[in-house]
């Protein structure tokens, strides 16, 4: 029996259960991941009884199975160096018998006892069972160090690599399933252990070895000398698979490495539960999380759990791989990247990218919120599916996965029932609740539908025909000859003018459906559509609109656009 992590405990009371296998841990910037995993290690490295200092600022308490002191000293004699009483350098004399730690600590046997309890904390008898990696803190690994003592057992990754042809080859397939290059060890550098990226083709021989062997090893690129990337991945899988580590606790995994290696790290990630191994990983990362909750990735558990803040408090949203792999399997959930909401405060998602683009740009120009939050703490993902009626997938998903998401649409979502009735439904309400409002709306606006009338259209025909004796109509004629064929539409003049066109007891149904629609999430642009919030843009083509609005400026001018903004930041932020 190996110690295993059972419940984090925060400060807040609230409780995250720990995977058997991968426990991930996503969220916007500044909700604590990071700190979680610092204190997590702090925490199983302390003494038992000893006050946190500094003072524990996310994890309260942890529960954990610990294993009995006989099952400790069993996998201490397995897996660490065991010496007698005696004179060991650079220690010193050592007058009991002890074990030597993965990171060179000393433990004397008859602490062993003292240190193992039921609260989790194992002080230096910790530091055998667990490794943490800061962001980026792996790229050291594989730096070239010092040939192992034969008489003990090996210190850091390079020499296991050293010692294990069978780890070595392990390490080398899953760098070339990265980099499409394999790795090799130098077991002819004297005093001095490196590995290359490459093979080599000569034969290799007991030490020295040949000229051959040793000219084509030597020419081969030392893995330090790489770029961060390489170093990071590599260095990743020697801290994971070259020690027996119980606990991983690691900030950050995909940092310096590109998408595939982020992705095929999270299967790794996965995989170690195979090695009887729990890991907790804080990431950012929409790769990192497909990798974990892959159908190549190992059967064991995988948890997701969305960490956010609210005024120094921190709460908790869970989610199991089967609903995460379910939701990543969907094209329109993976492909539009929807799911990049679990790294923000909340997710907006618009009928197109224009839209996207407008409101981004809208908020990046907000100072602060009503309640005086400043909009550049909050992390918003704005994203779309392409049409109204992808809409409530797209919602649904999101809520699936925990992340507080509003949605932002035309002002003609209420012409279609139908729409209508599956994005409230989407939002988690009933549509029969909302039906008389829209009824009364969709009853005013469709009434000034009016039809043609023949003789009106022939006498505007003929006046715009014989207006100029060209042979050759304009375009600007060809427009005006088309809209005379058009009959007005209700609908289109409710897109054009929005809330302007309702009057009596119209309006006031609008501006409580409005009210009401927003504390589901949705959010009506209630000028009409995008574009009439720059209505003295040309809106023929909404591309050249939104270029011309941008490349001007114009929307840090829009008192209409930023409240409409400001008030959707502030239903997400309230909803954490």
């Amino acid at each position: 029996m190996f110690p295993k992590l059972r419940k984090v405990i925060l400060t807040s009371g609230e409780i995250i259960d720990v995977s058997d296998g991968v426990t991930a841990i996503v969220g916007p910037n500044n909700a604590g991941k990071s700190l979680l995993l610092s204190e997590l290690q702090r925490w199983i490295t302390m003494s038992p009884g000893q006050q946190p200092a500094p003072p524990m600022l996310v994890l309260g308490n942890i529960e954990a199975e610990v294993p009995t002191v006989e099952d400790f000293n069993a996998w201490l004699t397995k897996t660490c160096l065991h010496r007698g009483p005696g004179f060991y350098l650079p220690s010193g004399q050592i007058p009991y018998p002890h074990f030597v730690l993965p990171n060179n600590n000393l433990i004397l046997d008859n602490q062993v006892p003292q240190l193992v309890n039921s609260s989790g904390r194992l002080s230096i008898l910790g530091n055998a069972f667990t490794f943490y990696a800061g962001a980026g803190g792996t790229r050291d690994m594989a730096n070239g160090t010092g040939t192992v003592n034969m008489q003990e057992l090996p210190q850091n990754p390079l020499q296991h690599l050293y010692l294990s042809r069978e780890l070595e080859n392990e390490i080398s397939s899953l760098v070339k399933r990265a980099f499409n290059v394999p790795l090799v060890v130098n077991r002819y550098g004297g005093s001095q252990i490196n590995v290359h990226l490459g093979s080599v083709s000569a034969p290799e021989t007991p030490p020295p070895g040949t000229k051959e062997y040793l000219a084509e090893i030597t020419a081969l690129p030392q893995v330090q000398t790489q770029g961060d990337g390489v170093k990071a991945f590599i260095g990743m899988l020697l801290a994971i698979r070259t020690a027996d580590y119980k606990i991983l606790l690691i900030d950050e995994p995909e940092t310096f490495l590109h998408p595939p290696q982020a992705y095929l790290l999270g299967q790794i990630l996965a995989e170690q539960h195979d090695r009887n191994t729990q890991v907790v990983v804080a990431t950012h990362s929409s790769d990192i999380i497909q990798g974990l909750t892959s159908a190549r990735a190992s059967v064991g558990a995988v948890s997701i759990v969305r960490l956010t803040r609210k005024d120094n408090v921190n709460h908790v949203a869970q989610l199991s791989m089967h609903e995460m792999r379910g939701l990543y399997g969907d094209p329109l959930i993976k492909y539009y990247s929807i799911l990049d909401g679990l790294f923000s405060h909340g997710a907006v998602v618009c009928e197109s990218d224009s839209d996207c683009t407008y409101y981004r740009a809208v908020l990046d120009s907000i100072g602060t919120l009503e309640d005086g939050t400043p909009a550049s703490s909050i992390s918003l993902h704005f994203t779309h599916c392409s049409g109204k009626a992808r809409l409530p997938k797209a919602i649904r998903a999101l809520r699936a996965a925990k992340v507080p998401v509003a949605c932002v649409v035309d002002i003609d979502i209420l012409q279609n029932e139908n729409e209508f009735k599956d994005l409230i439904a989407s939002c988690g309400d009933a549509p029969e609740n909302y039906m008389p409002l829209r009824k009364i709306v969709a009853s005013a606006v469709s009434s000034r539908d009016e039809r043609l009338e023949r003789a009106k259209v022939k006498a505007e025909l003929n006046q715009l025909l014989d207006s100029k004796r060209s042979s050759d109509l304009s375009t600007n004629e060809l427009s005006r000859l088309t809209a005379a064929l058009k009959p007005k539409n209700g609908w289109r003049q409710f897109k054009l003018a929005g809330y302007r066109l309702l009057s009596g007891e119209a309006r006031i149904s609008f501006d409580k459906l409005v009210t009401a629609l927003r504390q589901l999430g949705i959010f009506m642009v209630d000028v009409g559509e995008l574009e009439r919030f720059h209505p003295e843009v040309s809106a023929d083509n909404k591309a050249e609109w939104l270029r011309t609005v941008l490349e001007q400026k114009l929307y840090e001018k829009s008192i209409e656009s930023k409240k409409f903004v400001t008030a959707i930041a502030s239903s997400i932020l309230q909803r954490q």
